[in-house]
């Protein structure tokens, strides 16, 4: 697991399906969305996260197409509602 940049993680599960990436993913938010952090005035701000999934099987396994895939998955997550997962094929 790693960051690429800004606000955008990486995270890589050899061995493990769409359908299982997709169920850590869904923990992942739900955990996030469990917190929150003491803002100005005592007030506190919730996360939120939108995840992509993408699985070797549905592009090039090279990582620059695993993580374009997984961008564009994120995309729609973000398109549908927000702080959801979604996984897209390539």
């Amino acid at each position: 697991m790693g960051r690429i940049g800004g606000d955008e993680f990486a995270a890589v599960l050899p061995g493990v399906g769409s359908a299982e990436a997709l169920a850590v993913a869904e923990r992942i938010r739900n955990k996030s969305e469990e917190r929150s952090m003491k803002w100005i005035a005592g007030k506190s701000i919730r996360f939120t996260l939108s995840i992509g999934v993408c699985d070797s099987s549905d592009v090039s396994p090279q990582a620059g197409e695993m993580l374009k895939c997984a961008d564009r998955a994120m995309y729609e997550a973000k398109r549908k509602s927000r702080n959801c997962c979604d996984g897209v094929a390539a």
